[in-house]
């Protein structure tokens, strides 16, 4: 991906910052992407459709239930 503004750079470092520290808890963890529209994140053009918002909802409560039925 070819990112043109420094802002948005500023972001995307900031947001693998966050997913790198998730990473390093001493405990299970996972993260959940959703798509976002023409792949635009971290700026106020994001957005998602509904659909892949209630996939993503339906995939959560999926793996919330499949664990805690472990």
């Amino acid at each position: 991906m070819h990112i043109e503004q420094g802002p948005i750079l500023e972001d995307k470092k900031k947001s693998l910052a966050v997913v790198n520290s998730i990473f390093d808890l001493k405990m299970p963890a996972g993260m959940l992407f959703v798509p976002s529209i023409n792949g635009r994140s971290h700026c106020f053009e994001e957005d998602t459709h509904h659909q892949d918002l209630i996939v993503s909802v339906e995939a959560l409560t999926e793996t919330c239930c499949h664990l805690l039925l472990k």
